[in-house]
């Protein structure tokens, strides 16, 4: 019976022990999120109309599900959180739909400028699964999808359009984009393949 005891004590520090490292890494996402989002609005408020630039962005683990998205004041409630219902914004988020970025998103809003965020993909596949996915060639994305290595965010700033932009070109996979981030297919270019 000793033994039945020590090993349900062992069972229980080793659950306590792997769910305290997943709080540690979703802490460690979500700090890394808020320190790459307000990079980029450092970048937004420097840049004055008229003016181009760049800026490389470290990814972090776990990058790979977060997007950046944009929405304008004049985009309909239906399709933007309502955190962002009165300005323009771009938020971070878990995902690209509207009910993650409302929920767990962190958003910054811009009075004064109309958004735009873009990806350029040469490839792009969209799930949910290989046999009635579909695939992309000369996609642009409405969403930037993050990955955990270094990346190029492109700013212009012209005619009160600010337009924050990447491009992911000969990528060794091809991204795959769950189908329910619809904010990244609306409005995108390309030809598509259908698959199955």
């Amino acid at each position: 019976i000793l033994s039945v005891i020590i090993a349900v004590i062992g069972i229980v520090l080793f659950v306590f022990a792997i769910s305290k490292i997943y709080q540690v890494r979703a802490s460690d996402e979500l700090t890394n999120a808020k320190k790459t989002i307000e990079l980029i609005e450092a970048k937004i408020n420097a840049l004055d109309e008229g003016q181009k630039s760049e800026l490389t962005i470290q990814g972090f683990a776990g990058a790979e599900s977060w997007y950046l998205i944009g929405w304008n004041k004049e985009d309909s409630s239906d399709i933007k959180p309502e955190k962002c219902f009165f300005n323009s914004c771009i938020c971070i988020c878990n995902g690209a739909s509207k009910d993650v970025c409302q929920k767990k998103g962190i958003c910054k809003d811009f009075v004064d400028k109309d958004i735009s965020v873009s990806s350029f993909y040469d490839r792009v596949y969209f799930e949910p699964d290989p046999l009635d996915g579909s695939e992309w060639a000369d996609a642009t994305l409405r969403c930037i999808k993050l990955n955990s290595n270094l990346m190029q965010l492109k700013f212009d700033y012209k005619d009160n359009l600010f337009n924050l932009s990447t491009v992911h070109l000969l990528e060794k996979e091809t991204p795959r984009i769950p189908s329910g981030n619809f904010r990244c297919r609306q409005g995108m270019t390309g030809k598509e393949t259908f698959f199955g």
